[in-house]
């Protein structure tokens, strides 16, 4: 029974100790102590500036904007949260002559409306500038009279996610700038890409264009002039709903193009030395032409659906389809189709199947290598030297 007694106060002083040991880690949380303070526009200060300028404010800390307009731009210096109390009535009205920065990592943008970017003569213009690395601007509405959202390089490590951007240029432009994630926007604009490592994922908008290397374009929705590759390497475009050409263009090289869905007078384009690309798996209808290379050697070109677009020819006075499925104007080494069904192009009513011209060495064995149907002609040429 003693022995019951001094095993029960043992118990206890351990569950004492154990509650004072806790207590004691609460209070030296760094997680906790690193939490930050909320601050208040109106309220603990007049302007949003103001209270990113105060000493009071430190890293870490959210600036909270209340509804209402608010005049002018704002330069944030401090490794801050910016917080609209509601997107679409707080709203920050730059007057064309004011801009939002960030200046420092870290700092967070959030749920605003954002008008009237700084608009100099003979200069850029935008909204949002970003110069630092680790920002995110997220769940705004941002309307520029040029670009929406520039980040220049070397700012990188940026998040814009879940933005509505209307710009009559580029909604979101990045120059020189790398390892940036770009997802889930709207634009009525298009992005323009000059960097690399970025992915942009999962967005709406007119267009995007790219400069760069090992990029990842997937799941968009283009909705109107297409995915333009200039001089650019080792990305990956696809599973993009993409209502205009995807082109490469200008020794753009090793791009794997792959299970997008385009529908578009011209589908896929390769041209001036664009060699090395993989263009695979991708549904292609309402077409004239469905994929052309001009002048682009060692290509591959497999498991493509290509339906032709339906079009009156006046000199046959004869109802038809799209002119060709796949055309090849003086390149070479390239391969159309394969043996494998899953590597077999499908062609459909067009005028022609395959079209060469003036290409040398290019692998197709005719009917095996791809299904064509519908056509008049499967396949046609001109001065070529082909090899099965």
């Amino acid at each position: 029974m003693l022995g019951e007694n001094v095993m029960k106060k043992v118990i206890v002083k351990l569950i004492s100790i154990m509650l004072i040991s806790t207590s004691l880690i609460t209070l030296v949380d760094p997680i906790a102590a690193e939490s930050g303070t909320t601050w208040y526009v109106p309220g603990d200060f007049s302007t949003i500036q103001d209270a990113i300028d105060s000493d009071s404010v430190n890293p870490g800390d959210t600036i909270y904007v209340k509804s209402g307009t608010y005049y002018g731009g704002f330069w944030v210096t401090k490794a801050l949260t910016i917080a609209g109390e509601d997107k679409d009535n707080t709203i920050i009205d730059l007057k064309h002559t004011d801009i939002v920065q960030t200046c420092v990592d870290d700092i967070t943008i959030k749920d605003f409306t954002i008008i009237n970017g700084y608009n100099p003569p003979d200069y850029a213009s935008y909204c949002i500038y970003l110069l630092q690395n680790h920002n995110t601007i997220t769940g705004n509405k941002i309307i520029g009279d040029i670009d929406g959202i520039f980040i220049r390089g070397p700012s990188s490590y940026n998040t814009i996610t879940d933005n509505i951007i209307e710009a009559r240029s580029a909604g979101i432009n990045l120059i020189k700038s790398n390892n940036n994630s770009i997802k889930g926007n709207t634009l009525r604009s298009f992005i323009f890409l000059n960097g690399n490592d970025n992915t942009i994922t999962g967005n709406t908008c007119g267009l995007i264009s790219i400069n760069g290397s090992n990029n990842s374009i997937k799941d968009n929705t283009v909705d109107g002039g297409g995915i333009s590759l200039t001089s650019a390497n080792d990305n990956t475009i696809a599973d993009n709903m993409c209502k205009g050409t995807i082109t490469l263009d200008q020794g753009s090289n090793n791009n794997s193009i792959k299970d997008n869905t385009i529908t578009s007078n011209f589908g896929v384009s390769l041209r001036s030395g664009s060699n090395d690309n993989t263009i695979t798996g991708n549904t292609i209808t309402n077409c004239v032409r469905g994929i052309d290379l001009i002048e682009s050697n060692k290509n591959s070109i497999q498991g493509n659906t290509i339906t032709g677009k339906k079009i009156i020819f006046s000199k046959i006075k004869k109802e038809h389809f799209g002119i060709c499925g796949i055309m090849l104007k003086r390149s070479s080494d390239n391969t159309v189709g394969g043996t494998e069904t899953s590597s077999k192009n499908q062609i459909s009513h067009v005028l022609t199947g395959i079209y060469f011209i003036e290409c040398s060495y290019s692998r197709i064995t005719l009917r095996k290598d791809n299904i064509i149907r519908n056509t008049l002609i499967h396949i046609a040429g001109l001065n070529n030297k082909l090899r099965n």
